[in-house]
């Protein structure tokens, strides 16, 4: 097994036709993906060759394969190995305000002991939810499981990419966490092997 994730960022105004309704603006964000997959895998791809797990999870039939996809209001991203594993990516801006509303529906009371203690930083509470929401999505999970219910305990963070044991399934996940282009995101997999984040500057 390989022990790299591979990481593309976008700005949505490479992908979004200026002009555009929003509602053609969110079909030509959801085609996207087809064009990247092609790309990274080297074959046409289309929708006729996705099928989706019994969660709602999107894979490519036949292929030994795993991937997600985020984006926040300026990005667009994916990330990927050529393996079948639990892959969950989230990205939000760095510039994202939230209100502490917000905050105390999302984090543990122990995320937030370590929120109020270590300053309010916004950088803190943005790494929690994408941590979160990459956990979602590795496990193709619903939304309303309640962000404030899901809490990792940290076992090893030696290369600042954590392994931590779930407290929703007692399993451990890598928490990948990184900064580009102005946003801040999380890359959660099912694997302790896997430890490098590859950073791809572009696909063509």
């Amino acid at each position: 097994m390989t022990n790299k994730i591979y990481l593309y960022a976008v700005s949505l105004d490479e992908i979004v036709q200026k002009g555009s309704s929003l509602r053609e603006q969110r079909q030509q964000i959801r085609e996207y993906k087809y064009y990247l997959l092609s790309n990274i895998l080297g074959t046409r791809i289309t929708k006729d060759d996705m099928s989706y797990t019994e969660r709602g999870k999107p894979f490519i039939h036949d292929k030994n394969f795993s991937f997600s996809i985020s984006h926040s209001k300026e990005y667009y991203a994916i990330a990927w190995i050529n393996e079948q594993i639990e892959l969950g990516l989230d990205i939000e801006s760095l510039s994202r305000n939230v209100n502490l509303g917000v905050v105390k529906k999302t984090l543990s009371k122990q995320q937030r002991s370590y929120f109020v203690s270590n300053g309010q930083k916004m950088t803190d509470f943005l790494y929690f939810w994408t941590q979160k929401e990459s956990f979602i999505k590795a496990k193709a999970l619903s939304i309303y499981i309640g962000l404030n219910r899901l809490n990792f305990e940290t076992i090893s963070d030696s290369t600042q990419n954590n392994l931590v044991i779930s407290e929703y399934d007692n399993q451990i996940y890598r928490m990948i966490p990184f900064q580009l282009y102005g946003q801040i995101g999380t890359v959660c997999c099912r694997s302790s092997e896997i430890d490098t984040l590859g950073i791809v500057e572009s696909i063509a």
